[in-house]
């Protein structure tokens, strides 16, 4: 059941057999999370901040000033890299319920000795 609602943080439970799972789900997520930041910063707070007639307005001046730091290829690829993450997100996910569920009781039971 961690594996459900934990995620990758139910192998910390037996951190000495799958250190490496959880640091690869642990940088996926923070790189997820540094992105969401990144995106939120660069498309989604001037116009959260803006009226309704400037809306527009911020938003093409930000679009603007992203495809000119980024280029419109940076800005699709950015795009990209975020939807690539959340894909990574949901197979580690994926994989956290699969890898814990096939184990057997007896495993958890013994553990760290088993």
């Amino acid at each position: 059941m961690l594996a459900v609602f934990l995620g990758f943080w139910s192998w910390l439970y037996t951190y000495n057999k799958n250190k490496h799972k959880f640091w690869i789900g642990l940088g996926l997520s923070l790189a997820l999370l540094t992105s969401d930041i990144i995106l939120y910063i660069l498309l989604l707070r001037p116009i959260l901040l803006g009226n309704f007639t400037q809306q527009a307005i911020t938003a093409r001046a930000r679009l603007a000033d992203i495809r000119a730091l980024l280029g419109a290829p940076g800005a699709i690829g950015l795009v990209i890299w975020v939807g690539v993450l959340y894909l990574a997100n949901l197979v580690i996910k994926i994989w956290t319920i699969i890898d814990n569920s096939v184990r057997q009781v007896s495993f958890y039971k013994d553990y760290p000795n088993g």
